[in-house]
Order: structure tokens, then C-alpha cells, then sequence
């Protein structure tokens, strides 16, 4: 029998900082989620043993003065030796991404970085938790082989404006404000809209996608999601503005996504609608607009992808994170995925390389996307591309044509880069 999803979500912290474990429980505290605390690790088996739990948020450093993250990755992997299914989430204040990458490599979740955004938190453990729940689900059901599906790769939010929005996400997952979440194709909309779900009372009914043959039982009392507003047929809008009129004797909260910018909107979305989905509008900035969040992602893309393949887990090169933290992503968060899927797919060496990725992050992104800066700063970007060039001309076994390309680059421009580099 599956478990009941109305149930609170069972969360332990451990961490060896009473004011960190206080504070996390009460950011986490809710009617959702049912929180227990403990300070020392070796407390963990035996809580372990003694009765079921959804999440575990863990420090990645317990004894004063340790800063590697060594203690928490040898926790991870006790803790996954002893249960497959536990959610499991990592702080850590001092190893940062890296070290957190190296956990979720190890069989973590999701990572918070101290001091942590308390929606961040919020949301990060909730999903975890979803995700628990869910393993379970697919090892007691009728098909065992589904244990092996892995689930999506995990929310990253490491720059400033995320976290804001995030935090944004919280506060209004609370209300029945109608929404229009606006952005790029590829920002993340959809898991924007599970996550103000997730963040509702109405978390324990569906999140159900419209169309014009939605289950009005399955929609009662949950959340209507409505994709790409300005796509739909003006048939469709219609069925869709009668859909929301019966809105309050349904119950139910609509919230509607669209890749067109608000002032487009009125060409293409009647009125009536439009009127229907004022509520508030929320923007997600595009992944150029936020360099932190391309490179985490780009992190948390290669460790999902290494699991799913069931592939060795190896480091990614220096010049592929710089790189990662100036290119245009045209695709946003998909873009970032699909390099990763690829360069895992294509590895070759120790290490990542540039030649790993076949899409437009080589030298010319990062020489055209830097603003002009100090000597030194400029020395450095110059020691950067030339880098990009050796290695590129290096892959490609001194083949110009192939290392051009390697690179994004004319041939012609890359003659240049070479002339000038002494290559």
C-alpha cells in the first residue's frame, strides 16, 4: 500500500551547532512537515533504525575546525548504504559548490549553502522529501525496475536574484493570487509553478496542466497551470476563460506561463483573459542574466547525468566553468542540460575539457562577454583564451578547421588567435 501524500514530511537536522539546528527548524516549521533535531552524528544510526523518515538535512562539517566537507561525504555514504530512499539534503557554510557537488555525487539530493535563504531551504526540503516519497512508492509498486528511474536533476539557485525569487515563490505559494510567471523558453516556469504548488495549502491535491479536456475532479481544490498562455487557439481561450469563471465554486488556483514579454501579450491573449490572470506577474531573468546559476547548474547537470549513466564521476576543468559563466545559453536551463548530457556522453581524459561540450562557450564567449578591466585582469583573460586555443587545437590533433569549431569560432579567427598567442 502507498503512503498517504497528506501525511507531514518526517525531517531531521543534524548539525553540531545548536543555533544552526534551531534556526532550521524554524524556518522548516509548518504544518507540512514535521521536524526533529539532533547535534551529534553518531546519534544518527540508532534514529535511523527507530522509525521512518522522509528527510535528512545534514552538515557537511561537524568537528570545530573542519572545513573540507570529509566528515558529511562519509555520512552520505553510511547514510545511502543503510537506506536508498531517504531524501537527503546537505548545508554546508565552508566547502561550498564544489564540495556540495561531490555530495550530490555521493547520493545528496539537493545542497543550501550558510547561510541559507529560508524558502531556499523550504522548497529544497520539500522536494527532497517529494522525491523520497516517490522511491518508495516505485520500490513497493508492481514495477521494481522503476527504482532504477532517477528523478529530476536538482533545483540550483546560487546567485542573488534566484534566491529572491525564491523567497518570492514562498510568500505567494501561501495566497490564491492568480499568476502569470513571464521568461525565456527554458528559465524553469514549469518548476516554478510545481514549486508554488509544493509551497500551497493545496499541496495535497494535483497540479493539473490545462487543456480543453481537463478532469474537473482532479482540478477541484488544486492548482490549474495553464502553459504557453499566448499559443492557445482563440477557441481554446475561450473554454479556458469559462474554465476560470467557475473558479470559486472549483476551488482551485490558476497560474499561467508564457516566453513572451508582458507588452506582447495583449496581440496575441484576449482580454478577458488577460483580466482573468492579473493577479501578479512574476519575471524569471534569463540564465545570462545570472552567471552563478549557469555554472552550478552546469555542476549539478554532470553529477545527475554521471548517476543516470552509472558513469565515473571526474572533475570539471577551470576553463569549462569560466567559460560556463559567460556563454549566452540561448536555451537557458535546457541548454545548460543538454551540454551536460553531452559532455558525459562524449567523455574522454580525466577531466572535463572544453572539447567535451559541442556548443558556443570557447574563447570568443569569453573574450566578447568580459567588460574591459585592470592589467593584471586583462593578463589573466588573455592567459584564458590562450589556453582555450592550445587546448582546442590540442583535441582536434593541430586540425584548424575542427578546433575552430571546437571553439565557436571562424577559422580566420582563430588564425588570429594563434598569430597572437604564438601558437
Amino acid at each position: 500500500m502507498s503512503e498517504r501524500a497528506d501525511l507531514p514530511l518526517r525531517v531531521l537536522v543534524l548539525d553540531d551547532d545548536p543555533d544552526v539546528v534551531a534556526a532550521a527548524a524554524l524556518a522548516l516549521r509548518g504544518s507540512n512537515r514535521r521536524v526533529e533535531t539532533l547535534l551529534d552524528p553518531a546519534a544518527l544510526a540508532p534514529r535511523l533504525e527507530s522509525g521512518p523518515l522522509d528527510v535528512l538535512v545534514v552538515d557537511l562539517n561537524f568537528r570545530r575546525g573542519r572545513t573540507d566537507g570529509s566528515e558529511g561525504l562519509a555520512l552520505i555514504d553510511e547514510v545511502r548504504g543503510r537506506n536508498a530512499e531517504l531524501g537527503l539534503v546537505v548545508i554546508t557554510a565552508f566547502a561550498g559548490v564544489a564540495t556540495a557537488v561531490e555530495a550530490m555525487k555521493r547520493g545528496a539530493d539537493d545542497f543550501v549553502a550558510k547561510p541559507w535563504s529560508n524558502a531556499r531551504l523550504a522548497i529544497t526540503v520539500d522536494a527532497a522529501g517529494a522525491l523520497a516519497r516517490r522511491r518508495r512508492a516505485e520500490r513497493s509498486g508492481p514495477n521494481p525496475q522503476a527504482r532504477a528511474a532517477l528523478g529530476e536533476v536538482p533545483f540550483v539557485a546560487a546567485s542573488p536574484a534566484l534566491n529572491a525569487l525564491l523567497a518570492t515563490v514562498q510568500r505567494l505559494g501561501r495566497t490564491d493570487l492568480t499568476l502569470l510567471l513571464l521568461g525565456e523558453t527554458g528559465v524553469g516556469k514549469n518548476r516554478l509553478a510545481a514549486a508554488l504548488h509544493a509551497a500551497s495549502p493545496r499541496r495535497n491535491r494535483p497540479l493539473t496542466v490545462f487543456s480543453p479536456r481537463v478532469d474537473l475532479d482532479d482540478l477541484a481544490g488544486g492548482t490549474l497551470f495553464v502553459e504557453e498562455l499566448a499559443d492557445l487557439s482563440v477557441t481554446v481561450q475561450t473554454e479556458l476563460v469559462a474554465l476560470l469563471d467557475r473558479r470559486e465554486g472549483l476551488a482551485f488556483r490558476a497560474i499561467a506561463a508564457s516566453n513572451r514579454p508582458a507588452q506582447e501579450l495583449s496581440s496575441g491573449v484576449r482580454p478577458d483573459l488577460r483580466s482573468r490572470l492579473s493577479g501578479m506577474e512574476v519575471t524569471v531573468p534569463p540564465l545570462r542574466a545570472r552567471p552563478d546559476d549557469a555554472t552550478a547548474l552546469l555542476k549539478a547537470g554532470i553529477a545527475h547525468f554521471e548517476t543516470r549513466y552509472g558513469v565515473e564521476p571526474k572533475p570539471v576543468s577551470a576553463l569549462v566553468l569560466a567559460a560556463a559563466h559567460t556563454a549566452p545559453w540561448p536555451g537557458n536551463a535546457r541548454s545548460v542540460l543538454q551540454a551536460a548530457e553531452r559532455a558525459v556522453a562524449l567523455r574522454q581524459g580525466d577531466s572535463y575539457q572544453m572539447a567535451d561540450f559541442q556548443f558556443d562557450m570557447g574563447a570568443s564567449a569569453i573574450a566578447q562577454s568580459a567588460p574591459p578591466a585592470t592589467p593584471r585582469a586583462s593578463a589573466a583573460l588573455a592567459e584564458l583564451e590562450r589556453d582555450a586555443v592550445r587546448h582546442a587545437l590540442s583535441a582536434a590533433g593541430f586540425n584548424v578547421a575542427q578546433a575552430a569549431k571546437l571553439l565557436g569560432i571562424s577559422r580566420a579567427a582563430l588564425y588570429r588567435r594563434m598569430e597572437k598567442h604564438g601558437l
